[in-house]
């Protein structure tokens, strides 16, 4: 017998959340981030102002108590010590 790492996809960038309850892109999702035990987030308005962070990041965040426009986040998967790092857009 061997033991097995078995390693998730890889997290891909999101490019737009829009939190208007049709079901489809109304929260800031990431595939496989529940195969992680250790996640964080933080997300900053275009003028580098904090206006969310989580820990553990559970893909629930929507959006819904800021304005339209472009944002940015900062995902840290502590388990695998990556980072992942991207704008994104938010209509409502």
């Amino acid at each position: 017998c061997q033991q097995l790492a078995i390693i998730p996809a890889a997290i891909e960038n999101i490019n737009i959340i829009t939190p208007n309850n049709d079901n489809s892109n109304d929260v800031l999702y990431f595939d496989y981030l529940d195969s992680y035990e250790e996640t964080e987030i933080a997300i900053y308005n275009r003028w580098g102002n904090l206006v969310y962070q989580a820990s553990p990041y559970l893909n629930d965040w929507s959006g819904g108590d800021v304005t339209d426009g472009v944002y940015y986040y900062l995902l840290v998967i502590k388990d695998t010590q990556t980072t992942y790092k991207s704008f994104f857009h938010i209509v409502h």
